[in-house]
């Protein structure tokens, strides 16, 4: 369960910084940093905020003992793993965009010219 995560989160974004800043050129560094460091993050914090905003919404007398607590901390963890997998994807999608780009000329050239 944990190393699907960590390829998701911390792998992929390297891999994409990489193949981006090698073939798309035309994009800037910041535009091609958000695309590799977004989709995961999203994933997680999109359910994390549907959890902790379905729970505010339910009345009191449906929670139980402590269920609407225990949802709503399971929501923020879930939005904190986000930021955090948002942080490490900012940090490697550039370190994989300063990969492709080092030699200055980031095109590569066609093998069979």
């Amino acid at each position: 369960m944990i190393l699907p995560l960590l390829f998701l989160g911390l792998i992929l974004p390297m891999l994409l910084g990489f193949c981006l800043g090698r073939w798309r050129t035309d994009l800037s560094r910041r535009r091609i940093l958000w695309y590799v460091s977004l989709p995961f993050p999203v994933l997680l914090a999109v359910p994390s905020l549907f959890v902790i905003v379905s729970t505010l919404l339910t009345p009191g007398s449906r929670c139980g003992t402590d269920a609407c607590g225990m949802a709503i901390g399971f929501g923020l963890m879930g939005l904190a793993a986000a930021a955090l997998f948002l942080g490490l994807g900012l940090a490697l999608g550039w370190a994989g965009l300063a990969l492709a780009r080092r030699n200055g000329d980031a095109r590569l050239t066609e093998p069979f010219e």
